[in-house]
């Protein structure tokens, strides 16, 4: 398959990553590039690693288990970042890894460090010159937070988290490689796909949205609708992944005008605070939150639910509707059955309340300790 470049803020490559022209991505090659990623895609960073080096690039791998955006590792990416003086960073993993690469490549020119990230997550990073050429590889088919200059950053001390706001940078790209969408099954292989029904949902019923906004998402409803019941049928297309990629735009695109919605917010918080996998927490608490007040009560809730129902599957709320994926997915349905404890998770609420309150006005600590008792 051939790449194709669309010019947006990020510029987007949709092909193979072994297509990518690096030489027209990185003109200054002879330069340090820094791979950042998980342990688990070790494999796949390595042949990253090869290209690039074939090239001129000096790589350095920075691969770990369960690599999340936590202060600790912020801090000493920071430190390797300045060291080597890397011109690249390519970031290839999920949501955490995402987050990561967008700070370090932000903050990497200054001085600054991960505490005076989290002391002023919305100014500290405003006046910090350009740094590295950003380059993401989202794995799995989810990057919610793609058009949004936003990246959640946990204190390694208190699991607290605060959501930065990062400048747009110079030079920045996506790379969407349909092979390294997660390969279909039961359970977790479905909570990518679930992550972008749940980024098109709250882009959908965002306070804030616009009569171009509300159709743009409600596209991204549909087609990440559409997506979750062929999964839910069992049945194979051969675009599929093509349409994931589709998918994976259509939602991140709906919502960078609202940026990340209350029960995004509140599954960072959760899964620092109780050491929970983001993904299916994410899932978990999506129809917990459209049946609290926050969206209970929306003008868009009758329009959602037509989206969500089907001839076969009928709903008579969007919560119920959520709920039906999720029991023909596999997914669970309890935050205990991740293992959580309510008495680990529930300050989470004030921390997700206080993330991006300023911007939203829906977020809210009573409703979401409320959300947290009923899901656990």
């Amino acid at each position: 398959m051939a790449c194709i470049d669309i010019n947006l803020s990020p510029k987007i490559t949709v092909g193979s990553v072994s297509q990518v022209q690096w030489e027209a991505v990185q003109p200054e090659f002879g330069g340090r590039a820094l791979i950042l990623t998980d342990a688990a895609l070790e494999q796949e960073a390595v042949s990253l690693q090869q290209q690039l080096d074939s090239r001129g690039m000096n790589t350095i791998l920075f691969a770990r288990d369960n690599l999340s955006c936590n202060s600790e590792t912020l801090d000493e990416v920071l430190s390797l970042a300045r060291g080597s003086r890397s011109k690249m960073l390519v970031s290839l993993g999920g949501e955490g890894v995402m987050a990561l690469g967008r700070l370090t490549a932000s903050a990497a020119p200054s001085r600054l460090h991960a505490s005076d990230l989290l002391e002023n997550p919305l100014e500290a990073l405003a006046d910090v010159q350009s740094g590295p050429y950003l380059v993401e590889i989202p794995f799995g088919g989810s990057h919610a937070l793609m058009f949004c200059r936003q990246a959640p950053l946990a204190s390694r001390e208190t699991g607290r988290v605060s959501m930065v706001h990062w400048p747009e940078p110079a030079s920045y790209r996506v790379v969407l490689d349909e092979s390294l969408m997660r390969e279909k099954g039961s359970g977790a292989a479905h909570l990518p796909a679930a992550l972008r029904l749940s980024t098109a949902v709250e882009a959908f019923l965002w306070p804030g949205s616009s009569r171009f906004t509300e159709v743009h998402a409600a596209g991204a409803v549909r087609e990440a609708v559409s997506l979750l019941r062929i999964i839910r049928e069992d049945s194979e297309t051969p675009e599929y992944r093509s349409r994931e990629c589709s998918s994976l735009l259509l939602s991140a695109f709906a919502a960078a005008f609202g940026g990340c919605g209350p029960a995004q917010a509140l599954a960072w918080a959760v899964s620092f605070a109780g050491k929970l996998p983001y993904l299916a927490v994410n899932a978990l608490l999506l129809p917990w939150v459209l049946d609290s007040p926050i969206y209970e009560a929306s003008a868009r809730a009758a329009a959602l639910n037509e989206l969500l129902s089907d001839e076969d599957f009928p709903c008579s709320s969007p919560a119920e509707g959520v709920r039906a994926f999720w029991g023909h997915l596999e997914l669970p349905a309890r935050l205990r059955d991740l293992g959580g404890d309510l008495d680990t998770i529930l300050p989470a609420a004030l921390t997700a309340a206080e993330m991006d309150g300023h911007v939203r006005s829906d977020f809210n600590e009573a409703a979401f300790r409320d959300i947290l008792e009923n899901a656990c």
